[in-house]
């Protein structure tokens, strides 16, 4: 055994052949250097540039610390495969300069089903969709938007059972409803004009039409009353407000 030229540094030499260096503050193997034969005996320079070892075979082996000298040196630059993950993942880090563009490339905004079969011009399957989502103001909206290209008639005509019965009950559920009577009230009469035809068909579009009947019948009903009680209120406010007006003109 011997310490190297720093006492940073303990050597030890040994018939596995091997001659070893450990910390001394850890004593862990930092190094480990393999010979031929098994180490009798070695020595190291002051400076740990040199090492000499004498072996059972009455063989010296002596090996030197290859001194690194990159002063002026260009490293030599990576060799990137095509195909490799360093080849695919090259520039990744890279940074525009000051004389660069940028340009924001902007996404494409996911459109809904609805939204695809409109820039189709597939105006059947475009309420189908909205039908399906079963949320009202969408449902108008995209009605709005096919009686605003009067593309209305196609989306509501050649129906069967299965796309017809949903719109009737939306009809039936929304068609009282005063932000959407308007749009919708037009929509039923075109309906009826295009299915009376088939009525008795189906048992399930009549009962959905003689539904939707009875909501508009009760609807307007309710609207009859209505107008008589405003027509009662109007009455009674102006029986009160005549006698104080008399007064006002007497005084």
């Amino acid at each position: 055994m011997c310490l190297d030229g720093s006492s940073s540094r303990l050597l030890t030499g040994s018939l596995d052949c091997y001659v070893k260096v450990l910390d001394v503050a850890t004593y862990n193997v930092t190094y480990a250097i393999k010979f031929a034969s098994p180490v009798l005996s070695f020595g190291i320079s002051a400076d740990n540039a040199c090492l000499a070892v004498g072996m059972n075979d009455g063989m010296l082996g002596i090996r030197h610390r290859r001194e690194s000298n990159t002063e002026g040196m260009v490293p030599r630059p990576q060799v990137q495969h095509a195909g490799s993950h360093h080849w695919q993942m090259r520039g990744k880090n890279l940074g525009p300069d000051v004389q660069d563009i940028s340009v924001q490339v902007k996404k494409k905004a996911k459109l809904r089903p609805y939204d695809k079969y409109l820039k189709a011009f597939q105006f059947q399957n475009a309420l189908d969709a909205v039908l399906e989502m079963k949320t009202s103001i969408v449902t108008v909206s995209l009605l709005e938007d096919l009686n605003a290209r009067g593309a209305l008639q196609i989306a509501l005509s050649g129906r069967n059972e299965e796309t017809l019965g949903p719109l009737l009950e939306f009809l039936m559920k929304n068609i009282t409803n005063p932000n959407y009577s308007t749009l919708l009230i037009e929509i039923t009469n075109r309906v009826l004009d295009m299915y009376t035809p088939i009525l008795g068909q189906s048992a399930e579009i009549d009962e959905l039409f003689v539904k939707l009947r009875a909501k508009v019948s009760t609807e307007m009903k309710l609207q009859k009353e209505l107008q008589s009680l405003t027509g009662m209120i109007s009455l009674i406010m102006g029986s009160i407000a005549e006698p104080a007006g008399i007064e006002e003109l007497a005084a």
